[in-house]
């Protein structure tokens, strides 16, 4: 019991490194102007990992796929240091406009240190502050102050009391 709990455990931890890697050539081909190649290893990421990654996506290394499935990463979003994806989270546009590829704008920004709990979707041109929590099936349309906690839709609640 005690083997298969090790082998379980490194096998997850296996998986997480090997998509992050596949997602970095996948940026590092796309910046070198490669489309070719970047695209190709797109559709070798939906294939192996059941997720959906585009290639405009600005996403660094320490970002921490927990669960793979289902996790849909749309064009120019960009993430950045510490943040935690859970399984079926979804990040992108609200509407698909006709220049989808040239607007970053439309897309959301997550900051350091964020977590996004399982189901949870994220559209529009938003910003998610600093060590927030968005919960499980959470619907995030609005920006998100930095220290918050986001339950169903839009519900922000602080995380850090201040002193007025």
């Amino acid at each position: 019991m005690i083997i298969y709990t090790y082998i379980k455990s490194r096998s997850r931890a296996g998986l997480n490194r090997k998509l992050r890697h596949d997602v970095q050539l996948m940026n590092w081909l796309f910046t070198k102007g490669w489309d070719f190649f970047a695209k190709n290893q797109e559709i070798r990421i939906h294939r192996l990992y059941s997720c959906e990654i585009k290639r405009g996506a600005t996403i660094p290394v320490s970002t921490n796929f927990i669960h793979t499935v289902g996790i849909v990463i749309g064009n120019n979003v960009v993430l950045e240091e510490n943040v935690r994806i859970f399984q079926n989270v979804t990040l992108g546009a609200a509407e698909r406009p006709s220049d989808y590829s040239s607007r970053s704008d439309a897309m959301p920004k997550v900051c350091k240190n964020v977590t996004l709990c399982a189901g949870a979707v994220i559209i529009g041109g938003i910003v998610v502050g600093e060590s927030c929590v968005i919960a499980a099936n959470a619907i995030v349309t609005k920006d998100v102050p930095p220290f918050s906690l986001v339950t169903g839709v839009n519900n922000v609640r602080s995380l850090i009391k201040t002193e007025n």
